[in-house]
Formats: structure tokens, C-alpha cells, sequence
């Protein structure tokens, strides 16, 4: 799918009507969560309970800083498929080849959060995993971040 076809269907629409300080703060509130993320995952708990809260907020730190992303890029995901959107428009945008395995395991880690979130039994997320998603989510991240301060800098010049 690309850009066009999601706009089509009602998935991710234009937008510029995002500040710079509102995109800056939707990013950092997802470092936050990655942040809180990383501090309880250090923790001396190994418990499942712990793994998916720690999954889910890693994944609420993705969701957070890919809307910023999409926002910087003055667009923002719509409808009922809103996380998937998030996740698929971020990899059309960047378009990365580096980061094509990021990018399908933070669809996995999309996956996975749904069966946390609406599923009968926790999920058990391995340590591993944790580790794998806060790597892919800093390297996202810090892409990202690249991409806000650009648009700020250019923002002061004009």
C-alpha cells in the first residue's frame, strides 16, 4: 500500500494544522513513556505482569512519536485502523531500507500489543523481546527526532 491508497480509504489525511510545539510536545511525551519504559524493565521483577506493562508502553511511546512523525510531515492517521496506520505510514514516509526489519517487528510489536490488550491471558513477552523493542523504538526515535529539529530550524529561519 502507499501514501495515496491510505489517503483514499480514510486512513491518514493531509494536515499542517499542527505547531511545532505541539509535534515537539507529542514526541517527548513518547520519550517519556520509553523512558518510564526502560526504568521499570530495569527493575528486579521478571514477572509477566511486568514484561507487558513495560511491552504496552514502549508500544504507547511508538504510537506517540510516529504521530509526531506523521504530523512533522504534515499528515495524521485517521479512522478505526489508526495504530496500524501510524506504523505503515511512518515506513512509507521514511522510506528506509535500514530499517525495513524495524519496521516489521514494531508491526509484531503492534500485533502483540493487541493480544496484551484484548486478549483472554497476558501475553508473555520474553526479556529479550523487551530489549529488541526499546531498541527499535530508540533507533526510531532518534530518526525522528532529526526530522522535528529540521522542521523546527526551518521553522526560526522563516
Amino acid at each position: 500500500m502507499n501514501l495515496q491508497k491510505l489517503i483514499e480509504k480514510g486512513r491518514l489525511e493531509s494536515f499542517d494544522g499542527a505547531s511545532n510545539d505541539q509535534i515537539r510536545n507529542k514526541f517527548f511525551r513518547g520519550i517519556s513513556f520509553l523512558n518510564i519504559a526502560k526504568k521499570i524493565f530495569s527493575m528486579d521483577d521478571e514477572s509477566k505482569d511486568r514484561n507487558a506493562f513495560v511491552h504496552s508502553s514502549v508500544y504507547s511511546a511508538l504510537q506517540m512519536i510516529g504521530s509526531a512523525y506523521l504530523l512533522a510531515n504534515n499528515y495524521r492517521a485517521r479512522g478505526s485502523a489508526h495504530h496500524e496506520t501510524v506504523i505503515m505510514a511512518c515506513r512509507l514516509i521514511m522510506n528506509d531500507e535500514k530499517l525495513a526489519e524495524v519496521f516489521d517487528r514494531l508491526e509484531i510489536m503492534r500485533k502483540n500489543r493487541n493480544k496484551i490488550n484484548y486478549g483472554v491471558d497476558l501475553l508473555d513477552v520474553s526479556n529479550g523481546a523487551i530489549e529488541q523493542a526499546i531498541a527499535d523504538v530508540s533507533l526510531f526515535s532518534d530518526k525522528v527526532e532529526v526530522v522535528i529539529n529540521a522542521k523546527n530550524s526551518q521553522q526560526k529561519l522563516i
